[in-house]
């Protein structure tokens, strides 16, 4: 795996000071911006940080400075985060370590104890047996500098070479020692390291698939909610489907009633016809019954009677009902010449009593025709009022159109319709079909508008 390069261990361990920081590891954090404030900080040692920076706690971060500050090597790093691997907490160790250090002890020895060691004590014993032992050999060297003196040269130089001999072979074997640890060690690190690369590599890939994810989680969400309201939508859909299916089956239903009711309309339209018929053929015997009783009595009472009669009008005829005024059917009406009264009466041919009285008609003639007039009316109001509002709507305009009226009295009467949905049509309908006035209408819409 290619090195990182200074700028990329500061990026990376910034991220990583961070998340340590947002999970509580804030001395840890602390004691990376440290290490990243330095000017010129060591390659090799930023890297040892970063493989072992899941392993560093709080308590750790003692031993760390302590080997910041004091500049060691790169190697007492690695030892601390080897040591952290496999003893866990490192700070029980600080006391013990800041002795190696101090006293010179090579890491190499550190490894060999931590390999013979099975808790701290046996460690620490024996950190102190080397520890003395430097202090015997440094003792002994004194002494035999002392010795020196007092010994010949030559045995002095024996001495040497007995002394060379027994160094040569503790040297020989403490190289294989050391060449075999440090092959364990170079492998081990190597292996370590590249599990920690992995590790970090693989924890990076992992924020990034949980980012993700979270974005699919929340695509998911915005679809679900999407999905629940697009389905509400065809509910409602459905639902105004079936409510628009159920109002067109309701509307061929009524279409069929209508129809009914027209054929029943026609029919009694007819019917009426027939009693219409009926009655001006009623009427017109009537009118000539009338007409021979009073050619009877004109035979029978003179030029005087005759000319009374021919002033009755002749029913069945046109007249004025408003004006009671009737036409004549007569061009000129001569004028008979008068008859001198006798003045001794005439014996009379017939029964007084047989006389039928002539009367004018007019009155009942008026009534009849208003009763069929009112019953008509109330007929097609009766219709009117059974129809639908817009039925009702759309035959008033029908009227006011079949019976000109202005187009500011049909304004007021839409105005007041649309205004008003209690007002009463059949009352608009009877003022329309009765062909009353504009200012009438008008005047009716104000009201009710009010």
């Amino acid at each position: 795996m290619a090195e990182l390069t200074i700028n990329e261990y500061r990026s990376r361990l910034h991220i990583l000071s961070q998340k340590a920081d947002a999970d509580g590891r804030h001395k840890v954090s602390e004691f990376t911006l440290h290490l990243l404030k330095q000017e010129n900080p060591d390659l090799k040692i930023l890297d040892a940080i970063f493989k072992y920076y899941d392993s560093i706690t709080d308590s750790d971060t003692v031993v760390y400075d302590y080997l910041l500050d004091n500049k060691a090597k790169v190697e007492w790093f690695y030892f601390a985060g080897f040591l952290s691997d496999q003893r866990g907490n490192v700070s029980d160790y600080f006391s013990i370590l800041k002795k190696c250090f101090e006293s010179g002890i090579q890491i190499d020895k550190l490894y060999q104890f931590e390999k013979q060691s099975d808790n701290i004590e046996k460690f620490d014993e024996l950190v102190k047996k080397e520890i003395a032992d430097n202090s015997f050999e440094k003792k002994e060297r004194s002494n035999m500098e002392s010795s020196q003196k007092e010994i010949t040269q030559d045995e002095y130089i024996q001495h040497l070479i007995e002394e060379n001999n027994i160094l040569n072979k503790r040297l020989d074997k403490t190289l294989n020692e050391l060449k075999t640890v440090r092959t364990e060690q170079k492998d081990m690190l190597e292996r370590m390291a590249s599990d920690k690369q992995l590790l970090m590599n693989d924890k990076l890939d992992n924020e990034q698939l949980k980012k993700e994810v979270e974005k699919l989680r929340l695509s998911v969400e915005i679809i679900t909610k999407k999905n629940t309201m697009q389905s509400g939508l065809i509910d409602q859909l459905s639902s105004i489907n079936d409510t628009l299916t159920d109002e067109n089956e309701a509307m061929k239903h009524n279409a069929e009633e209508l129809s009914k009711k027209y054929q029943e309309v026609l029919q009694e339209s007819a019917m009426h016809t027939d009693i219409i018929n009926n009655l001006n053929i009623q009427i017109s015997q009537l009118q000539s019954q009338r007409l021979r009783e009073t050619s009877m009595t004109r035979n029978m009472q003179g030029p005087i009677l005759e000319s009374v009669i021919e002033q009755q009008p002749e029913y069945g005829r046109d007249f004025d009902v408003e004006n009671e005024t009737f036409e004549s059917d007569l061009n000129e009406q001569k004028s008979e010449p008068e008859v001198p009264l006798e003045t001794e009466p005439e014996a009379l041919d017939y029964d007084p009593s047989d006389l039928i009285e002539i009367k004018n008609n007019k009155n009942e003639v008026k009534k009849l025709s208003n009763f069929f007039i009112d019953f008509f009316a109330r007929h097609f109001e009766k219709k009117f009022a059974n129809k639908s509002i817009a039925e009702q709507d759309n035959l008033i305009f029908i009227k006011l159109m079949e019976n000109d009226y202005e187009q500011d009295t049909v304004r007021a009467v839409k105005s007041a319709m649309k205004n008003n949905q209690e007002l009463s049509r059949v009352d608009l309908y009877r003022l329309v079909t009765g062909r009353k006035s504009d200012n009438e209408i008008c005047s009716f819409c104000t009201a009710v508008s009010a």
